[in-house]
């Protein structure tokens, strides 16, 4: 559910980034059309006061210009005249012909903001008069706007909250639809997550996305029916393998202590019985393993010492039928024997177990077992530790990042690290614990558990 939420938020975020990057690439777009318009179109900017400086009135009357004035009206296709008080013209530059030379007040009023006839003009006070440049006809186009200083505020102020509306009905429109598909999405992906987890799902058959509801709906049954039948096989196979294994267990043992009974005998039923409680744990492995995997095992949890339960494992050893090549060492520290730890003690016991007797079962040639307990902050550190052969690099990469292989024999018909480990495995998790494997110089295996540890009094415990 926060993944799917997390998705549909970076998606909204994402649309609102695509918005704004909509609307500057169109501010740019506009700014760019606008400039190439300006920079393709003749320059309609008449330097007229440029023009009127370089135009002279002599002492006697005359009027001259520089080179500057001929050169400019050239290029810019444009021709200038200069207009006394009476309206007669008293200089000119490139005049058309078909041009009066004398205008009324009237006239000069008409074409100063306008055209003199099809010719835009500009206007210019000099010295000698009324300077008059005017441009070739359709060149320019001249506008006279008289608009209330009012009407230009309420029109700014309303196309600005007009693009304001537009963009909050776009987010709007776009956080709706999100929301929408949201609401469409997120029970799939949950439903999707539950069925990774092995629980059962019941989605909403009604909508656009039906169809796939019902196909995860489908799915979902079906894959809970099939691990529900496998859960059900091993628990048959180990309950039916059991009595037998006890029967073959019984006479094997009564062969291997009758004296009467020959040496090979007797070293055979020793191999048998040996046999036997392997495949006896084995299957209890497996039926384990299984319950915890489908969420069939009640954890019975209660608060313990760590160290205690270590001691009764490794004593368990000791006192049991092992081989005087393997030797234990236990250590802990000071501070660890108050400490507690919730849990289930059958569970932890069997994860201790598990871990000892990889190490016998992986070095035959024997090997010293130490068992470490230190307290860390907040958290109990169980370190087995064994100077054995250890593993290869990519079984310690693999072992820490969860995977064991399936089959518990290689092609050699060597036993592989892996089916004892995943029960660790499972039962660390349930128990909010990390897990790590490494390999020790010169040689050998360093299993490292890290549990939580409970924050109670331990004289409160003995008392409830």
């Amino acid at each position: 559910m926060k993944l799917a939420k997390r998705f549909f938020k970076k998606y909204l975020l994402s649309t609102l980034i695509i918005l704004i990057l909509f609307f500057v690439l169109n501010i740019i777009l506009i700014c760019g059309t606008l400039l190439m318009a300006w920079n393709n179109s003749t320059d309609p900017d008449i330097p007229v006061q440029t023009i009127s400086k370089n135009i002279t009135l002599n002492v006697d009357g005359t009027i001259s210009s520089t080179d500057y004035i001929e050169n400019t009206l050239k290029n810019k296709s444009a021709w200038a005249m200069i207009l006394n008080e009476q309206g007669n013209v008293i200089w000119e530059k490139f005049l058309p012909e078909e041009l009066p030379r004398t205008y009324s007040n009237l006239q000069i009023a008409k074409f100063s903001r306008w055209y003199l006839q099809e010719y835009p003009v500009f206007i210019q006070e000099h010295s000698a008069g009324l300077l008059v440049i005017g441009c070739e006809p359709n060149s320019i186009t001249k506008y006279n706007f008289s608009i209330d200083i009012n009407y230009i505020h309420s029109l700014i102020v309303g196309i600005f909250l007009m693009i304001c509306f537009n963009i909050l009905l776009i987010f709007i429109l776009f956080w709706r639809n999100t929301h929408k598909i949201e609401k469409s999405i997120v029970p799939i992906i949950d439903g999707i997550d539950s069925i990774a987890q092995g629980k059962p799902i019941t989605l909403s058959e009604t909508g656009e996305l039906s169809s796939i509801n019902a196909e995860l709906n489908k799915a979902g049954k079906h894959l809970l029916q099939k691990e529900q039948a496998r859960a059900e096989w091993i628990n048959g196979v180990s309950h039916d393998v059991r009595t037998p294994l006890s029967i073959i267990l019984g006479y094997a043992s009564e062969i291997e202590k009758n004296e009467d009974a020959s040496q090979p005998v007797q070293l055979q039923a020793s191999i048998i019985r040996k046999q036997s409680e392997k495949l006896r744990s084995l299957i209890a492995d497996l039926n384990l393993t299984s319950r915890l995997e489908y969420s069939m095992q009640p954890l019975i949890k209660t608060s313990f010492s760590p160290v205690e339960i270590a001691r009764q494992v490794i004593i368990g050893f000791m006192n049991g039928p092992i081989d005087n090549k393997y030797s234990f060492d236990f250590h802990s520290s000071s501070d660890m024997i108050p400490v507690l730890i919730k849990g289930d003690t059958e569970l932890f016991s069997r994860m201790l177990s598990n871990l000892i007797q990889n190490c016998i079962n992986h070095n035959p040639h024997g090997c010293e077992i130490t068992v470490e307990i230190l307290k860390e902050n907040d958290t109990c550190i169980i370190s087995v530790i064994d100077n054995g052969d250890g593993m290869t690099s990519t079984q310690i990469e693999k072992m820490n990042s969860g995977i064991f292989p399936n089959n518990m024999y290689n092609s050699n018909g060597e036993s592989v690290h892996g089916f004892g480990l995943k029960l660790v495995y499972q039962i660390l998790t349930a128990h909010n614990g990390n897990i790590k494997y490494e390999n020790i110089l010169p040689h050998g295996l360093k299993v490292i558990l890290e549990i939580p540890i409970e924050h109670i009094d331990p004289y409160e415990e003995k008392i409830s």
